[in-house]
């Protein structure tokens, strides 16, 4: 994690002191007074690089396209094209912890009212064309929404990453990956939610910090209508 602004500032007070008694010394001040300036150019680079411009903090964009392809009468071959970009300086690695056959209580997400089985998963809900005039819909419509529902479908976009039944996936700064995913869907409207769980800092995965786990996460929601309007693929 970042350092925060309390921990940068109280660095470079300690530095402050610390030059403060170098110049106060008889001995060879001219070389403390070096090394002390050495140290605390480095302090204000330091603070320059990771509290101002925040190279130390991770972002990432998610990007779906969809297309559809006739399957069988009123059903649709449902194509998800979606491009992971690291926009940050430091490299994100996908959680590795997994759901699996051999480990179902396993899950990549697991906070009260929301569990997901892989760190880049796919949910696919399909709408009820029963809502009224000026209904909001979102994915949590309150605070008391669980999700995934029974009925939605969980895909695992880190499919092929898999290692001994852990996910194996990172991006480096700068890189872009495109992860795809088709499944057979009926005609109508659905809401998409992508959700990419990074791997917890090893401090946040022991005790008494697992409060803090699950912290580095993105998603993206939206909405698909199959079949994919014929004028171009729907999404980012």
């Amino acid at each position: 994690m970042a350092p925060s602004w309390i921990d940068l500032w109280d660095w470079i007070e300690i530095l402050m002191l610390w030059l403060w008694t170098q110049l106060k010394s008889n001995a060879e001040p001219l070389a403390n007074l070096a090394t002390a300036a050495g140290i605390l150019i480095g302090s204000l680079w330091a603070l320059y690089r990771f509290g101002i411009r925040r190279e130390s903090k991770t972002a990432l964009s998610i990007d779906p396209i969809v297309e559809s392809f006739p399957y069988s009468p009123d059903v649709f071959l449902t194509h998800f094209d979606v491009a992971l970009r690291n926009l940050g300086y430091v490299k994100i690695r996908a959680k590795r912890k997994r759901h699996s056959e051999t480990n179902k209580n396993a899950f990549a997400y697991d906070h009260p009212g929301e569990k997901l089985k892989y760190s880049c998963s796919l949910l696919i809900r399909r709408l009820q064309m029963d809502a009224k005039v000026k209904t909001r819909i979102q994915w949590f419509p309150d605070e008391k929404a669980v999700s995934p529902l029974p009925d939605d479908t969980e895909c695992d976009l880190l499919y092929s990453y898999e290692e001994n039944e852990r996910t194996d996936f990172w991006l480096e700064p700068g890189e872009v990956y495109r992860l795809s995913m088709s499944v057979v869907l009926e005609r109508g409207l659905y809401l998409c939610m992508v959700t990419f769980v990074a791997q917890d800092p090893w401090w946040q995965r022991c005790q008494p910090f697992k409060e803090y786990k699950d912290r580095e996460f993105w998603r993206r929601v939206f909405m698909v209508a199959v079949p994919v309007p014929v004028s171009g693929a729907q999404g980012s």
